[in-house]
């Protein structure tokens, strides 16, 4: 969540939706480096991803995090009755991944799209909140039983478009699109649904094949507009034809598990 501001100046108590993140330690939540954006002009060197005279178009303090809640903000709660406690966590430092190159840098906008934000204080864990462990593995094509976790809007829901808990049962599958580097790979979801806005930096999480713990394998990046998804599949539903199946473009976690190690501390044992 970021801060709400008004004319500059920040409204207590008040935040507007950003994105969504994923726990991995008591201090530390994985995100997308967008939510926090580079500048495109000056633009970084695209090829080397040296940052030159780019600079970031947000400050990390302005963020907050909320834990545990099926709502992105406290007002929609209060509106669906829902009781919940919104606790905001103010975030006190922020590692993104190098040669990230921000949207400016055509067909590189997905590059090392990979951040964490560090907490000012430590979470604590319970039956219901705990953190996702970093991957033993990466994707492959065919995988399932891929869940994405985000706060991102349903244009189906016109009373009430966006800021709810929602999940998608996925599966990986080939990219609509080609790109010029790796470390990304693609999910569609099982009902043909896709992420929307709110959802970016969305974790999607696979319960491992040897421990009993859910891992973190993608960080949601980029994907079709969804009201765009959404006319064409009430088109289609009317036509009777079968809905088209589109693809969300996440992060492969397990490319950069020696940036979570020199970051935070948190190295995968080989």
């Amino acid at each position: 969540m970021k801060k709400k501001t008004r004319d500059g100046v920040t409204v207590d108590g008040q935040f507007l939706q950003h994105g969504t993140g994923t726990l991995i330690s008591p201090w530390h939540i994985v995100t997308a480096a967008h939510l926090i954006g580079l500048s495109e002009d000056p633009l970084p060197d695209c090829d080397s991803g040296d940052l030159k005279d780019a600079h970031f178009l947000r400050d990390f303090k302005d963020f907050v995090a909320f834990i545990n809640v099926t709502c992105a903000i406290p007002e929609m709660c209060e509106e669906l009755k829902r009781g919940e406690k919104f606790k905001p966590i103010g975030i006190e430092a922020l590692y993104i991944r190098k040669g990230y190159v921000g949207d400016g840098c055509i067909d590189r906008e997905s590059f090392n799209d990979i951040a964490v934000f560090e907490l000012s204080e430590p979470v604590e864990f319970s039956r219901n909140i705990f953190p996702a462990c970093l991957p033993s593995k990466h994707p492959k094509i065919g995988d399932k039983g891929y869940k994405l976790y985000g706060y991102g809007r349903d244009p189906s829901d016109k009373q009430m478009e966006s800021g709810k808990l929602k999940m998608l049962d996925s599966f990986v599958t080939e990219c609509s699109d080609d790109f010029p580097y790796g470390g990304v790979f693609c999910t569609s979801a099982q009902n043909r649904g896709l992420s929307c806005d709110g959802d970016s930096g969305s974790g999607v999480v696979r319960t491992s094949d040897t421990r009993n713990v859910e891992e973190l394998v993608g960080v949601l990046s980029a994907g079709m507009p969804c009201p765009e998804l959404f006319d064409s599949h009430n088109r289609q539903r009317r036509q009777r034809r079968k809905l088209s199946q589109e693809t969300d473009l996440l992060v492969d976690v397990a490319e950069h598990l020696e940036f979570f190690c020199r970051c935070c501390g948190i190295c995968h044992p080989k």
